[in-house]
C-alpha cells in the first residue's frame, strides 16, 4: 500500500500540472503534438521510455484488487507500457491514428479536464485518505 499511495502522490501531481498545461495552452500543446509525429528520432526515445515506464509500473504495481483507485494505477501502467510497445512496434500507425486524433477540435481541452481530474482524485487518495 505504501507503493500505491507513493505512485497516487507522483500521478496525482504530474496529472494536475499536465492537466492545467493543457487548459491554459491547448494550441501549444497541439503544435508540439503535431511537431511530435514528424520527429522519428522523438517516437523513438519515447518509445523506449514509455516501456521503461510502463515495465516498472507494470512489475512493481500489478494490483488487482483491493481500492479501486489502487486499480486505476495498474491499468494505467498496463496503458503506458502497450503504448510503449505499439509505438516501437508499430510506429508508422500509431503515428497516423495520432495525425487524425490531434486534428479534433477540443482534444486538449477535455485531455485537461480528464487529467486534471485524475490527478485531484489521486492527490486525494495519495495524500489525505
Amino acid at each position: 500500500m505504501e507503493l500505491s499511495l507513493f505512485l497516487a502522490q507522483v500521478m496525482g501531481i504530474s496529472f494536475v500540472v499536465l492537466g492545467c498545461g493543457f487548459l491554459c495552452n491547448s494550441r501549444y500543446y497541439k503544435a508540439i503534438y503535431t511537431n511530435f509525429v514528424k520527429n522519428e528520432s522523438l517516437v523513438f526515445v519515447i518509445s523506449i521510455l514509455m516501456l521503461v515506464l510502463g515495465s516498472t509500473l507494470v512489475l512493481t504495481h500489478n494490483i488487482w484488487e483491493g481500492a479501486w483507485w489502487v486499480v486505476l494505477i495498474t491499468i494505467l501502467g498496463w496503458i503506458i507500457l502497450i503504448k510503449g510497445f505499439l509505438l516501437a512496434v508499430f510506429p508508422k500507425s500509431i503515428l497516423e491514428m495520432t495525425k487524425s486524433v490531434v486534428k479534433w477540435k477540443g482534444l486538449f481541452v477535455w485531455a485537461g479536464i480528464l487529467y486534471a481530474t485524475l490527478g485531484v482524485i489521486f492527490l486525494y487518495y495519495g495524500f489525505i485518505v
